[in-house]
């Protein structure tokens, strides 16, 4: 809305033209409006045109972040290069001694035409002017003095036309302005350097043509002894002007050339090692203790030159002597602090910084010097707990991986009931120390990248990692030509990748899991995490004495050496020392916990998978809880008939039974066993077993039994009672599972045989 208008002849005083909109000369009036308002101010104006609330309110965000940014932009570029703060402006001072303007009257014709009570006056004249500029000054920040002269000259003709009504007089004038002829003539000394830079210029400049209509009412008194004349109104109504034409005539300077490059040293002198270097070294750091957000690095260099100004150009990239990450950046001095933002190529690993400084002749100088790693961001990594929830009160176990590109300082753990910094209730923050592993990148003859994947690589875990990118996605038809792209770049700026075994597409990762990056299912991804990445701990604490249904978490604390900060925790461990509850029990004969070995809950022949989590058992914990339920008893039943009994079957080649209420409200079922025998918690018929074994996830359990084939010499049960014992275990993932036992005590009676009958009464009435 702000930009150039273009004037049309005859209205580019007139601030809106129909059908074009905004002149120049509106456009200026606007803007000087705008720049006088207060958000207020435009807020009231807005108000008074029944603008809608919403979208003024929407107007004036965007014009406190438009201002927000543009004060942001310009401390930023103060900070960052305070030497360019006014290469755009100069402070000039300047003396102007210019000849007064000589005009020259060649003829004057007046001529007055009554008409009426009014009188016409026409009047025409033609002569010339001439005068000379010379004005002398300097300019301070570009450190030159100029001494300027420009004599000029040309012819002037006009006309008028004006009506009188007695003294009061309405005028319309046009002057023409014919060739006037200019020849602006300079000398300028420049005086930063020795020798002194003169020069000397002079141009042509022609304008042909300028025209313009003005208008005025005076008021014309003309007494006896003295007459004046007072100018009520006056106006420029038009005007016109041609291009102006310029010609230069000559520009002569001194123009003599350092043919020596400036000399650079080091910013400081060392007193160890005052020998020259046969190549200039720069001093580079970067800033610590500012947020990871903010970062920025200051760099120094010594430069000099006796005859030159010297500008300090900056070149940063992954190889010495590249530009890849950052091409001729202008310094604002010898040492400068740099808070542009570099590209993800340049983060994370070593980079290599040429500095340049250029003479006003072209000669060039370089130093070089390098950063092991340009840090943005926090420490990152992952902590595992070994377990989620576990059945031994006295111990817990996790393991940390800490990768960072910069020097860890300080490393703490803290092992809680909350995460972060409170996080500390259960172990007190205390100091550690972290371990790095190296892992061999010699892998000898290698062609079909089969080595790299198997001995630098974790196995493919299913899913895909979101997170950040070290490079752009590729097509590789293997794995393992992925893993060689990935081994191929620095530990710490490739740390995994993503391998799609449907598309072929292939995910550099820089970062791993945890830390705030999750895998996903996407697709046919794979994901592959890489050996040796940065430092790793495991700590094991005993004799914990840990709160039952509590949960618990592992705090790690990192800071580096530029002060940035993270920490990292595990998901929570719950500690679960109860057994599984059950459902109604009536009438119970037997009921008390009893310390036996975990081996003997798991069945044996059914489930050895389920032998794993007999680990770290406590044997002070009574895993094992012992129910003989009574008459009325809604835990266990005979048959396949949900919660109901069945007492006498003839079927004998199976037997059948369900369960209800059984459940663990802190680590949930790992599975439930199944028994048979003669008598009361007996197993004589059928060992236990898992009846849910063929079930491939918890929420297809139906929670009953169908026994058959019976083991031999079962295959047929006789006739007799038999006695069903359900054990219901929970899913504790460390210490072994806890268990609870329900021995039912309603026989399940298999008869085949016929009533006998032994005596017949008669009864005679």
């Amino acid at each position: 809305m702000l930009s150039t208008a273009t004037d049309i002849v005859g209205r580019a005083d007139q601030a809106f033209v129909v059908g074009q909109g905004l002149s120049n000369a509106g456009v200026e009036l606007l803007g000087q409006k705008l720049a006088n308002m207060t958000i207020g101010d435009i807020k009231a104006m807005l108000d008074l045109k029944n603008m809608d609330p919403l979208v003024v309110a929407e107007l004036i965000g965007q014009i406190k972040d438009l201002t927000i940014a543009l004060l942001s932009e310009f401390v930023s570029k103060v900070l960052s290069d305070p030497s360019n703060m006014f290469k755009s402006e100069d402070f000039v001072v300047k003396g102007d001694v210019s000849f007064p303007r000589v005009n020259v009257n060649f003829f004057r014709y007046v001529q007055p035409i009554p008409v009426g009570p009014l009188i016409l006056w026409l009047k025409f004249g033609c002569g010339a002017y001439y005068g000379m500029k010379f004005e002398v000054g300097a300019k301070i920040m570009a450190m030159k003095a100029f001494a300027g002269i420009t004599p000029y000259g040309g012819a002037h003709a006009w006309g008028s036309i004006s009506i009188c009504f007695g003294p009061l007089c309405g005028v319309l004038r046009l002057d023409g302005y014919v060739m006037e002829l200019r020849f602006p003539t300079t000398a300028e000394v420049g005086f930063s350097k020795f020798p002194l830079d003169i020069g000397l210029s002079m141009y042509l400049e022609l304008i042909p043509l300028q025209l313009q209509l003005s208008g005025k009412v005076t008021l014309e008194i003309d007494l006896a002894f003295t007459s004046f004349t007072m100018t009520l109104f006056k106006a420029v109504l038009w005007r016109y002007r041609t291009a102006t034409i310029r010609q230069k005539i000559f520009d002569n300077r001194s123009g003599q050339q350092d043919a020596t490059a400036p000399e650079v040293s080091s910013f400081t002198d060392d007193p160890d090692n005052m020998a020259k270097r046969s190549t200039p070294s720069c001093t580079v750091s970067q800033t610590p203790f500012l947020d990871y957000t903010e970062s920025e690095f200051q760099i120094s260099i010594r430069a000099e030159d006796d005859r030159c100004q010297v500008r300090l150009y900056l070149n940063i990239g992954t190889v010495p002597w590249t530009s890849d990450v950052l091409h001729r950046f202008e310094l604002g001095g010898p040492s400068t602090i740099v808070k542009e933002k570099l590209k993800n190529e340049g983060t994370g690993v070593p980079i290599y910084f040429t500095m340049i400084a250029e003479n006003n002749s072209g000669q060039k100088s370089e130093a070089y010097c390098s950063l092991s790693t340009y840090d943005v961001t926090v420490p990152g990594g992952r902590f595992l707990e070994e377990f989620m929830s576990t059945s031994n009160p006295d111990e817990l176990r996790a393991y940390v991986t800490v990768y960072e590109d910069s020097e860890v300082t300080q490393a703490l753990v803290g092992v809680g009931y909350g995460k972060d910094i409170y996080g500390d209730q259960t172990v007190a923050w205390n100091d550690v120390d972290l371990d790095h592993h190296e892992i061999n990148d010699d892998l000898g003859d290698d062609r079909f990248n089969r080595k790299v994947l198997t001995e630098m690589f974790t196995g493919p875990v299913t899913g895909r990692l979101i997170g950040p990118k070290a490079a752009k996605n590729t097509i590789k038809y293997s794995p393992g030509d992925c893993a060689r792209a990935c081994a191929d770049l620095p530990l710490s700026k490739c740390m995994s990748f993503n391998y799609d075994f449907g598309t072929a597409e292939c995910e550099l990762m820089e970062a791993i899991e945890g830390h705030h990056y999750t895998k996903s299912r996407s697709r046919l991804f794979e994901h592959y995490e890489r050996l040796g990445i940065g430092k790793s701990k495991r700590f094991i604490y005993e004799n914990m004495n840990l709160l039952h249904n509590k949960v618990h978490y592992f705090n790690f604390r990192i800071v580096n050496v530029l002060g940035y900060e993270s920490i990292l925790t595990s998901e929570g461990v719950l500690v679960d020392i109860t057994t599984p509850e059950t459902g109604i029990i009536r009438n119970k004969t037997t009921d008390y916990h009893e310390i036996i070995p975990c081996m003997d809950l798991i069945p044996e022949h059914d489930r050895p998978d389920w032998q794993i989590w007999c680990r770290g058992v406590n044997p002070k914990i009574q895993n094992h809880r012992l129910i003989v339920d009574g008459e009325g008893s809604e835990t266990v039943f005979n048959g396949p008939v949900p919660m109901s009994n069945v007492r006498y079957t003839r079927a004998n080649r199976y037997i059948s039974a369900n369960w209800d209420g059984f459940v663990d409200r802190e680590a949930g079922m790992l599975g439930y066993t199944i028994w048979v025998g003669h008598q009361e918690c007996e197993d004589l018929i059928h060992i236990h077993h898992d009846p849910h074994k063929h079930l491939f996830d918890k929420s297809q359990w139906t929670h009953s039994a169908m026994i058959s084939p019976i083991p031999a010499p079962y295959n047929i049960l006789p006739d007799d009672e038999y006695f069903i014992t359900v054990r219901a275990l929970n899913d504790v993932k460390y210490g072994g599972p806890l268990a609870a036992t329900v021995c039912h005590t309603v026989p399940y009676t298999v008869d085949n045989s016929r009533p006998i009958m032994t005596d017949i009464l008669w009864c005679i009435i």
